[in-house]
């Protein structure tokens, strides 16, 4: 709840549309830098605070302006029905309903974390390949809740993410707030093979677990167009995914459940294939993930102009497996694949 942070606030307008007038609702604008990045920051949620005058601001916002967050007031009995139904609103956000976790529910995007086997082999080369991101403009294509986002503007970058879903930008964007980091991230509505960013201003692209999750190969192309599109000359586009070449080894973790038929040497491009995950939270769930080959991915990559750079397929010490209580197959086998790829 928006209220919580101390935020003063201004009648901007008595001018309400005719279906609050009867509400009694008026309109005030809170003064937020970088609010105009985040057009989910707090969106629907309840806020309190006071006016320059010093009267109480009981309300909801309603969305966002240049600096500035946009609090409507409504009565005390229309405030206890926004409580009461602020949760079911936001269950009904849109997200992805194939079979993955429905990112359109506000708790599990607010839950979601990555566990430490994606920290270690996949965000750690992500963050290594992008090198300082200090003074940097980033896009992160996938934002989620923005693990990675966050991480790359603590850094110093400036950085741009997209995602699908309302609830996974909504959070990202809370958590900037926390971070004080407003004003060098923006979270917004896109897919990673369209956005509305501009073209030729990144020093880098990352996308990061979103790949896996695209079914037709019209779509991959599209990601690797997009981030050209995006990319400085010489920038680095940088992509993750669980490796697609060691589907078949099974962990305590992760494993994959073949359907009839199917077997890891004969997947067709974005092919279908079931997944089961251990969550950081240490709840079992099932994604529907989709194929692609290493070699698909290069081909892509080419035909949209990149040159071909780094590859990280890591594995684990058995430091790391100690400390992180890992399988031991992590010691041998690589369980996410990491590519970089230049703009040049």
């Amino acid at each position: 709840m928006l209220g919580e942070v101390s935020l003063a606030a201004r009648e901007v307008s008595l001018r309400a549309f005719v279906g609050d007038i009867l509400g009694g609702a008026r309109y005030y604008e809170v003064t937020l830098p970088g609010a105009h990045a985040h057009p989910f920051l707090a969106l629907d949620d309840c806020f309190e605070g006071l006016s320059l005058n010093g009267a109480i601001v009981r309300g909801s916002v309603v969305g966002t302006g240049l600096n500035r967050l946009v609090v409507r007031t409504v009565s005390s009995n229309r405030l206890d029905q926004l409580v009461t139904n602020l949760a079911s609103r936001l269950d009904a956000l849109q997200g992805k309903k194939d079979g993955k976790q429905n990112w359109g529910n506000l708790q599990e995007a607010r839950n979601y974390t990555h566990p430490s086997d994606i920290q270690l082999f996949s965000d750690g080369p992500i963050y290594e390949l992008l090198g300082d991101a200090k003074g940097k403009r980033l896009a992160d294509l996938g934002s989620g809740n923005g693990i990675i986002s966050l991480k790359l503007a603590e850094e110093g970058g400036l950085v741009d993410g997209v995602d699908v879903s309302p609830a996974m930008l909504k959070v990202a964007s809370e958590r900037a707030l926390n971070a004080n980091l407003l004003t060098s991230t923006s979270f917004g509505l896109g897919t990673a093979d369209r956005t509305s960013l501009a073209s030729g201003a990144y020093d880098g692209v990352v996308c990061s677990l979103v790949i896996n999750n695209i079914a037709t190969v019209h779509e991959t192309q599209g990601v690797f167009q997009e981030a050209f599109r995006l990319l400085k000359s010489g920038g680095k586009f940088v992509i993750s995914l669980p490796h697609p070449l060691t589907l078949n080894h099974r962990t305590n973790n992760r494993w994959t459940e073949w359907q009839p038929g199917q077997s890891q040497d004969t997947l067709s491009p974005g092919e279908a294939f079931i997944r089961k995950i251990l969550t950081a939270n240490g709840t079992m769930f099932q994604i529907t993930n989709n194929f692609w080959h290493p070699d698909w991915l290069e081909e892509y990559a080419q035909a949209a102009g990149f040159q071909i750079g780094k590859t990280v397929e890591a594995t684990a010490t058995e430091q790391q497996i100690q400390t992180h209580s890992l399988h031991k197959l992590y010691g041998t086998i690589q369980f996410f694949l990491v590519k970089e790829f230049i703009k040049i």
